[in-house]
């Protein structure tokens, strides 16, 4: 999907992030042979994102080159091997959810195919509004308001332990698009947990055409996404950074003293060259 970053995460904690993303390129291109301009940032010390700056390009090649084979990530460790991988983007397929009008609007190539009737988060309990990307689907899932740090309380209101069908995930705490056509006031009001509720059959046809790195945007909820970012919630994370926050989270652009030491920093490590394997 369009709003796929490449993501990689490391066995063992990385100290030396400059000299490791120093070694790791990303080729991406769009179909006209155009260079993609994305950048590296750091999470924690073992995993890093790449993405482009606005959405990928339909039909974009994207390539990764891990050559981290022999060059020292920490004291005693080293990369072991080098990795590379490629991949495609697919069709551009983005969703946009309106918490205030309980509407879906679902978007292929840029052109509107269909709006559905919706509902997302109940006050309290509303839906993150933010730009999401699809972790993963399956056709029935089992969803419990103790796992989803709701209540574990079987007497409470709120308490539910049920399954639910042709659920798309779009993070990784919990939030999904899927199948509610016992919620009875769906396209009038907001009265889920977190999750945005479909008719049965819209939630099916969601499912069908979804593939992981597609673009979910929810709007107007009330509740915006800082709290998951804070918690680096995969799905709600990425896209959710400005720019420049991004950026400066590059190992290369994270320099803690002067501009002096940072230059020579940067210097230093142009002239770098890894071990050999």
């Amino acid at each position: 999907g369009i709003g796929q970053p490449v993501v990689v995460r490391f066995l063992a904690p990385i100290e030396q992030r400059a000299a490791i993303e120093k070694v790791m390129t990303v080729d991406a291109r769009t179909p006209s042979g155009a260079a993609v301009t994305g950048s590296w940032s750091w999470l924690n010390s073992q995993e890093v994102h790449w993405r482009p700056k606005e959405f990928w390009t339909p039909g974009s090649t994207v390539t990764l080159d891990m050559r981290i084979a022999g060059v020292q990530a920490a004291p005693n460790r080293y990369g072991r091997k080098d990795y590379r991988q490629t991949f495609s983007i697919g069709a551009s397929h983005i969703t946009r959810v309106d918490a205030s009008t309980y509407r879906t609007t679902v978007l292929r190539d840029g052109a509107v195919v269909d709006t559905w009737p919706s509902g997302t988060g109940r006050r309290g309990l509303e839906t993150y509004s933010g730009t999401y990307i699809v972790l993963g689907k399956a056709k029935v899932v089992q969803m419990d308001s103790c796992s989803a740090r709701i209540t574990c309380d079987k007497k409470d209101p709120d308490y539910y332990d049920e399954k639910e069908y042709w659920a798309t995930r779009i993070t990784a705490s919990g939030t999904f698009l899927h199948a509610a056509s016992w919620d009875g006031v769906l396209g009038r009001a907001n009265v889920s947990h977190g999750c945005v509720h479909l008719t049965d059959a819209d939630a099916e046809d969601f499912y069908n055409h979804a593939v992981v790195g597609d673009v979910v945007i929810v709007s107007n909820s009330g509740r915006g996404p800082q709290e998951r970012i804070a918690t680096q919630d995969p799905g709600l994370y990425d896209w959710n950074l400005p720019w420049s926050t991004w950026t400066a989270r590059s190992a290369p652009k994270q320099c803690t003293s002067t501009v002096t030491r940072c230059a020579s920093s940067r210097a230093r490590y142009s002239t770098w060259t890894p071990a050999p394997p």
